[in-house]
């Protein structure tokens, strides 16, 4: 293993089920290594990347470079596909308990299957705030800039949208009960819970000080 690496980590590392970790470097694409700090191997992305990683549950790796193209790689370092977007998405991308992989854009959210084609694109009016969350019933949540929080059913339509009057800069946290918590920021923030059907159930102003 090199003493150190060309770039720089800005996501967040990755845990496969045998306990591999992931790490994207911003100069040298995705790498492998193992829970006592060897390298297993490094996968070239074809630009920079600020990427977090997700692993689904067949072990497939899931990473975005800097030319919004969403890669999969399998646990052995094989690209088993790779899809270019065509418009600007972010850095982090989160895989379903199937595969497919989610991943927020300036318009929409996208939704990749497990075989590299496009399954839907839920059209929105600005960009998504930060990473989706998924619930145990296949629900996905997540912030959009229009200051709405969203519920998408599997297949990509809607389920509900919540105005939360404040912008959301976190992913969605999801209790046992299928509730949700999140923070927001504008002219004051504030903590907030809204049930799984997306009705209001408690908020906690916080003082700007």
């Amino acid at each position: 293993m090199p003493d150190q690496l060309n770039g720089d980590i800005f996501g967040a590392l990755a845990i496969g089920s045998n306990g591999t970790l992931y790490a994207v470097d911003k100069s040298d694409g995705l790498f492998a290594i193992t829970k006592a700090g060897k390298e297993l191997w490094r996968f070239e992305l074809e630009s920079s990347s600020y990427s977090s990683p997700a692993v689904a549950p067949d072990g497939t790796i899931y990473v975005v470079d800097y030319d919004d193209i969403i890669y999969a790689i399998d646990p052995k370092e094989k690209l088993k596909w790779k899809y270019t977007t065509g418009k600007d998405i972010g850095y982090e991308v989160v895989a379903g308990i199937d595969g497919t992989a989610y991943i927020g854009s300036v318009n929409s959210l996208l939704a990749i299957g497990p075989d590299g084609e496009k399954g839907w694109e839920f059209t929105l009016p600005d960009a998504v705030t930060k990473r989706p969350s998924l619930a145990a019933d296949g629900t996905i949540f997540f912030g959009c800039a229009d200051k709405n929080i969203y519920a998408l059913n599997g297949d990509g339509s809607q389920k509900w949208k919540y105005n939360t009057q404040g912008y959301t800069s976190a992913p969605i946290t999801i209790d046992a009960s299928g509730s949700i918590y999140f923070g927001t920021f504008s002219d004051s923030g504030k903590l907030m819970s809204v049930s799984s059907e997306g009705t209001f159930i408690w908020e906690y102003p916080i003082a700007l000080g």
